[in-house]
């Protein structure tokens, strides 16, 4: 439950980020790529504060206690030799 919580408030603030910059309307998606006509420098400003907050962001999860990985358990996973009668030929449907 509060992964989906997580999950759902970034979106939202992705969401408001995406509203309150002005990239939901396309003319000002178009001013920003048109670098020979009459570009419009604002979103640039909008990536900098993004890569801004992503960097204060990682740093501080890296400050963060890591826990183990269970990364270790993937060859025990997928090893043939487990519990289960079954191979692969037994799943396939005919």
């Amino acid at each position: 439950m509060k992964a989906l919580l997580t999950s759902f408030v970034s979106g939202m603030v992705f969401a408001l980020g995406l509203g309150i910059s002005g990239m939901t309307r396309p003319i000002k998606v178009i001013g920003f790529l048109d670098f020979f006509g009459s570009w419009d420098p604002s979103l640039a400003f909008v990536m900098i504060g993004a890569i801004c907050v992503y960097f204060v962001a990682n740093r501080w999860s890296q400050k963060m206690p890591s826990f183990p990985s269970s990364a270790h358990m993937i060859p025990f996973i997928f090893s043939s030799s487990g519990s289960s009668s079954a191979t692969r030929s037994d799943t396939i449907i005919s």
